[in-house]
């Protein structure tokens, strides 16, 4: 409706601006630069765990910028407290991503290797401690949750894919209700050892078969949310409680009301104290 209307108003609207006719060419741009506002990033939150500076932070997200053209593609990951150098992985994974994605797990060896090779090569460019290069020689490791949304051709839908490795989870919800959980199913389905994503090539194998995709459809006002596992735990619960997350997480619209909500559960135990993070988007109709 709002493109049909975009259609029949844009040529009145350039006559009065330019006292020119509207071609066909700058009619298709101002189409795409409508459309491109179909998508819409509500919140972005990164908190770390509570006790802990944000600079211990081992969380990352990364987003593609919603004034280009689709696809847009959103990761995010957490890295392996145990392991060194984790927050650094994580976000090297979450950029690598957004910038260069790939689709199926068959990819993952070939899109890992170069950042594999770069990431040796920036450690053997560190000055450490004995027993910090010893750690380091171990690997560095992180979860990774990559989603990207692209509008279908000549119409108003939207498909979106979402490919996974380890506990970080997508949710994609229309009319609160919940759509689609991914890669977990149920707060059960969160562990203390879930499949990470490593620093080491001769892991790469091995790691096709952790690699999880799904994909869907969606329409106007379809909300999607990454979340690394700590709130994935406190959603999985509170939907098991038979509540609605949804509009608690859709109230909350400042960094501090984030930080303030989730300092109160964490007291109250309801959520995991560990680092938190939240990238919620939503299809404008």
């Amino acid at each position: 409706m709002c493109q049909m209307l975009s259609r029949k108003i844009l040529p009145t609207i350039w006559r009065w601006l330019t006292k020119k006719p509207l071609t066909e060419e700058v009619a298709s741009l101002s189409m795409s630069i409508f459309e491109k506002m179909n998508l819409r990033c509500q919140d972005v939150f990164c908190i770390t765990k509570g006790g802990n500076s944000s600079e211990e932070c081992e969380d990352a997200y990364e987003c593609s910028s919603l004034n280009s053209q689709s696809p847009w593609y959103c990761a995010v990951s957490d890295g392996a407290t145990e392991s060194s150098f984790s927050k650094e992985w994580a976000s090297k994974l979450v950029k690598s991503f957004v910038s260069k994605p790939f689709d199926s797990p068959e990819e993952i060896s070939d899109w890992l290797e170069p950042l594999q090779q770069d990431w040796s090569n920036w450690l053997s460019q560190k000055d450490l401690p004995w027993f910090a290069k010893r750690k380091a020689a171990q690997g560095s490791y992180a979860t990774l949750l990559g989603l990207k949304i692209e509008q279908n051709t000549g119409d108003r839908e939207f498909k979106w894919q979402s490919i996974a490795v380890g506990d970080s989870c997508l949710f994609v919800v229309h009319s609160e209700s919940l759509l689609s959980c991914f890669p977990l199913g149920q707060s059960s389905d969160l562990n203390s050892t879930p499949d990470l994503v490593g620093t080491f090539p001769q892991d790469n194998n091995t790691l096709t078969k952790s690699v999880k995709v799904t994909m869907g459809n969606a329409q106007s006002e379809t909300h999607f949310y990454l979340v690394t596992d700590a709130l994935a735990g406190w959603i999985f619960k509170t939907l098991e409680s038979e509540k609605n997350p949804w509009q608690i997480l859709d109230n909350i619209n400042t960094q501090k009301e984030f930080i303030g909500w989730l300092d109160d559960l964490r007291v109250s135990r309801e959520i995991r104290n560990d680092d938190t993070t939240l990238i919620h988007l939503y299809l404008v109709g």
